[in-house]
């Protein structure tokens, strides 16, 4: 080829990139339809957010159009919708109204589900908007997903300390406040307050509030596991301890959701997702505002006993399977739901077999040490599925299993109610269902305690997300939704993980941001008047015998002999050396009535806050 054409060649190709260029530039300039609908959509949310977060009036009532300034909503507007096609026009980012449209419907749903908080129905419908949106957005990728700059693992790690850090802070602060508001009663800080202090005296795990007469707990409940968090009791051995132990414990469970991305090749930025997702769980969040429990020990135990099975690593495998079922005799389910998914699901039969014949051992042992130091397993829960027997005795695991068997129908009708159906929206909402459409069915298996555990009892904190009962079952629930989305496609991962993650946000703020604030506002009122009551608890002397009212054992737990005059009585009321009671409580009228005809004598009491000790007329 000669020169002179080799250039004419070389100017063709410029002037054939400068036209493409041209045309991107162009393109890019340019605005569609879309554009504006999506620029006029983010304004409207942005404006919607705005007349929420700022009316005087509720929007679910038809007064809180009166309060409203139509000329403000507009203004809003409009000053959005300008900003936002300007921003397209000077960066010539297609990307930027996509994005802020996302942003502001799911700042509108955040406004809307804390001002209607705890409402599952109605936050389910902000889900579906939001899922609307979120998969318009994705389907060609307007918010470029795909284009995001992938980032290391070592970053993926980075973000799990920090969220780490950040879970365990909050929720110990929020925790701490309910703490320090009185707002814990007897069941359950009380009973595990006077239980951890029993242990570090003795060693032994006894209680004298439980069923108010001396008691090891393992008589009620065999938790072997609480022996493992002594050690910081005894260096710090006060309520607030445990507290901050529980959100650590269940915060660190990022660092095993960290571990199973990886494991399963997920890339760092979904790894990412997948760890704020979990941080994020309202199923996860709910329970650690009510009081200390075991059963939040079991989800960094399940996510990491997970972790070691798909690592295959056996000897981890059995000692973290051995480390659940110390969380508490029936904590033999989630082990044996894992057994079955390995024999099924990973077809390691020897391992699994392993497994779940130690869960059967273990539980028939730990059955019998709680019907040895107390009144047995509580089977009460499950009474429904147990037939009168002839002989009158009750019924056991063997009479619900054949219940269960012979009468499927029976269970589908008692599990699926409508008291059961928001369980279930909490749980799975956030997760957008995605271990029912999971490719490999048997991992499904990871759902059955969810089963046993939260739907077929008839005590209604098992089906509630407020409670210590979800702990394992949403911790299997997440890995099973974890493998689901795995075998689905990058753009379909991505969008999924998006979309879980802004419902999970708007779940969390619905459930959990009122009390939250509530607890807050109402010390930051009362903190004098709260810190008014130590000193006169304080009166009460060591090595005393105290009957009190509910809200002030978990204060209490120092003393050996603490009984709850608003639980278990029997026949006769307990006459401690000294009684402690709210007066201001209806409740509590009935006994302060028996205590002062018995011949007890005020000896202390707080002017601005509604506290009496009375004293034994006989103790001087």
């Amino acid at each position: 080829m000669k020169n002179g054409d080799k250039k004419q060649g070389n100017v063709n190709a410029r002037q054939k990139i400068s036209v493409k260029q041209r045309m991107k530039l162009f393109n890019e300039r340019r605005l569609s339809f879309e554009d504006f609908f999506c620029a006029f959509l983010a304004s409207f949310a942005a404006a919607g957010a705005y007349t929420v977060g700022t009316a005087s009036e509720a929007f679910t009532a038809m007064s809180f159009m009166n309060g409203i300034s139509l000329r403000m909503f507009f203004l809003i507007l409009a000053m959005v919708f300008v900003f936002l096609v300007s921003m397209r026009i000077i960066f010539m980012d297609i990307n930027v109204i996509p994005r802020a449209l996302l942003t502001c419907v799911v700042l509108f749903s955040l406004i809307l589900a804390n001002s209607n908080q705890n409402s599952i129905y109605f936050n389910v419908g902000l889900a579906l908007v939001i899922g609307c949106v979120a998969h318009w957005l994705s389907a060609d990728d307007k918010l470029a997903l795909s284009r995001i700059k992938p980032v290391s693992y070592k970053a993926c790690l980075w973000f799990a300390v920090g969220g780490f850090v950040a879970f365990t802070a909050l929720i110990s602060y929020g925790c701490i406040l309910r703490y320090m508001n009185y707002a814990p009663a007897t069941f359950d800080m009380g009973i595990f307050t006077q239980m951890f202090e029993s242990m570090r005296k003795t060693g032994l795990p006894y209680t004298t509030l439980e069923r108010n007469y001396p008691l090891s707990h393992f008589g009620v409940h065999f938790s072997p596991f609480y022996y493992l968090l002594l050690p910081g009791y005894t260096l710090f051995p006060y309520p607030q301890y445990l507290l901050i132990a529980q959100a650590a414990a269940v915060g660190s469970g990022v660092f095993a959701v960290y571990a199973i991305c990886k494991r399963l090749d997920y890339s760092p930025n979904m790894t990412i997702g997948f760890e704020l997702l979990f941080l994020l769980l309202p199923s996860m969040i709910g329970g650690l505002f009510f009081d200390f429990h075991e059963n939040k020990f079991l989800t960094f135990l399940v996510l990491w006993l997970f972790y070691f099975i798909l690592k295959e690593n056996k000897p981890f495998t059995f000692v973290f399977a051995f480390l659940v079922l110390t969380i508490k005799e029936d904590a033999a389910i989630y082990v044996m739901a894992i057994a079955l998914y390995i024999i099924i699901s990973r077809r390691k039969l020897w391992i699994g077999l392993s497994i779940g014949m130690m869960a059967v051992v273990y539980f028939i042992f730990a059955q019998s040490v709680v019907a040895r130091l107390g009144e047995g397993v509580m089977m009460s829960r499950l009474s429904t599925y147990m037939p009168t027997r002839a002989d009158g005795l009750s019924g056991g695991f063997g009479d619900v299993a054949k219940t269960i068997f012979l009468n499927i129908g029976y269970l589908i009708a008692n599990v699926f109610t409508q008291n059961r159906f928001p369980f279930l929206l909490w749980v799975f909402t956030p997760l957008l269902f995605t271990p029912f459409v999971s490719v490999k069915k048997s991992e499904m298996l990871l759902l059955v305690p969810m089963l046993v555990v939260n739907l077929m009892p008839e005590w209604y904190p098992q089906y509630g997300v407020t409670y210590q009962y979800t702990y394992g079952s949403v911790a299997l629930a997440f890995i099973a939704s974890i493998l689901a989305i795995r075998r689905m496609s990058p753009h379909a991962q991505r969008s999924i993980t998006l979309i879980c993650v802004c419902v999970a946000l708007i779940f969390t703020v619905s459930l959990n941001a009122g009390q939250f604030q509530t607890h807050y506002e109402f010390y930051k009122n009362n903190r004098e008047r709260l810190n008014s009551i130590k000193p006169v608890l304080d009166v009460i002397p060591p090595g005393s015998t105290v009957a009190a009212t509910e809200y002030f054992t978990p204060r209490l737990y120092r003393f050996d002999e603490l009984y709850d005059v608003n639980h278990y009585l029997r026949t006769e009321y307990y006459m401690a050396d000294y009684f402690v009671a709210n007066p201001m409580i209806p409740k509590n009228k009935e006994h302060i009535e028996f205590y002062m005809a018995a011949g007890y004598i005020p000896v202390a009491s707080s002017e601005s806050f509604p506290v009496i000790i009375y004293r034994k007329p006989d103790i001087h």
